[in-house]
């Protein structure tokens, strides 16, 4: 297979990735907003969301993953790429705070509130991180810095 095919085979599924983890924000937002999940039903989507997203984060960071792709297609771009990587241990933990808040008590008012108030500060991260990674891409294989023909 020739590198370029693999590049595309490894964007596919870094796209496919982020397909499957904003369902997963989207079944935990809408269970979030309907508060009728018991603790044990949030738990679960929670680990499950937490082992996808670390998965998610290991590919991108494999030495065939995202981020060496970007980096070898646009060099210049390797200190914006290490501080997307560097953000991924953060995501990770503020998700496992926000599973250990949703361990602690059962489902009430207040406990829905700060549980909603965690989900939008965690998504609204994700997202940013999601888009500055797209961001990246398309600056790595977009850019057009001149030739000497």
């Amino acid at each position: 297979m020739k590198e370029s095919d693999q590049s595309i085979v490894a964007f596919d599924a870094h796209e496919q990735e982020h397909a499957n983890l904003e369902k997963l924000l989207a079944t935990w937002g809408a269970m979030v907003a309907e508060k009728k999940a018991n603790r044990n039903d949030v738990s679960v989507l929670l680990a499950g969301l937490i082992e996808t997203l670390q998965s998610h984060f290991d590919h991108e960071e494999h030495e065939q993953g995202f981020f060496k792709t970007v980096v070898k297609q646009a060099p210049w771009l390797s200190e914006q790429a290490q501080t997307l990587m560097d953000e991924h241990c953060g995501m990770c933990q503020m998700l496992e705070r926000v599973h250990s808040h949703a361990q602690e008590d059962s489902p009430h008012d207040a406990w829905w509130t700060k549980h909603t108030d965690e989900f939008q500060q965690f998504r609204r991260s994700f997202l940013r991180h999601e888009r500055s990674e797209n961001d990246l891409l398309q600056q790595a294989f977009t850019q057009d810095i001149g030739s000497n023909d």
